[in-house]
């Protein structure tokens, strides 16, 4: 019975096949990462006897020892001896040659900055009249631009104002009577009659009785906004700077 007991009371401990396996892969892998561990630390702390002893031969072992040996102060004054402070020291005047008028260093000094200083402003100055011609230059050219375009402009205008349709050749009849020859005043010519009615708008607007003629011109309809009828040229002259005065608009005399 006592040994029935004693049997019972013992702890069995006992692993299968799949707890045996990950036991030994798991100690696997700690001595894997302990053999790395162990490369790469012994990597570090190489030590190549071949590479020191080399280093070491090529230099002399007498400096070695002086090098490394720290300097007495004692015998610190030799190396002064030994060593020139003269290079630190600037070179002094030759005493063959007199020394210079301190006035005239200075004066000398003056003029060079004087001249400097000029050199600078007559550069500074050319630099600006440079820049003012340039510019100079591109407003002439805008201008010059403009006034040709002005020009054609007005010489077509004038093409226009001048250009009688077959329609409108032949005078009334009481013109060819009393041969008389009478003047109106041109603003523009639109090919589009909304443009044509914007303009007379704006002008009957501010007080002017205008009209619009419309006629045809090579094929092509113009609408020609017009003022007033005079009977010379004088007249219709006067009108046409009044007019151009007061609404800023050109306008052009032209023969009914």
């Amino acid at each position: 019975m006592r040994e029935m007991h004693k049997w019972k009371d013992k702890v069995e401990l006992s692993l299968d096949n799949r707890q045996i396996f990950f036991l030994f892969f798991g100690l696997s892998v700690i001595g894997c990462f302990v053999f790395a561990l162990g490369i790469m630390t012994g990597r570090r702390i190489q030590w190549e006897p071949g590479q020191e002893v080399a280093a070491v031969g090529g230099q002399d072992s007498l400096a070695l020892l002086e090098g490394e040996a720290p300097e007495d102060e004692h015998f610190a004054f030799q190396r002064g001896l030994s060593e020139s402070d003269a290079e630190a020291i600037p070179p002094t005047r030759d005493p063959a040659v007199p020394p210079r008028d301190e006035g005239e260093v200075r004066a000398e000094r003056a003029e060079a900055a004087d001249q400097a200083a000029n050199q600078a402003a007559s550069q500074a100055a050319n630099h600006a009249n440079a820049v003012a011609d340039a510019a100079s230059a591109r407003a002439e050219q805008r201008a010059a631009e403009n006034d040709e375009v002005d020009a054609k402009i007005a010489e077509q205008q004038q093409a226009l104002a001048h250009a009688t349709p077959a329609a409108a050749q032949a005078k009334p009849a009481s013109s060819e009577a009393d041969g008389t020859r009478r003047f109106t005043l041109q603003m523009k010519a639109f090919s589009r009659q909304e443009d044509a009615d914007k303009l007379a708008a704006t002008l009957r607007h501010n007080g002017h009785d205008v009209r619009i003629e419309s006629h045809d011109v090579r094929g092509r309809s113009w609408h020609r906004v017009r003022l007033g009828t005079f009977d010379t040229w004088d007249e219709a002259l006067a009108a046409k700077q009044t007019f151009e005065k007061a609404e800023k608009v050109i306008a052009y005399v032209v023969s009914l």
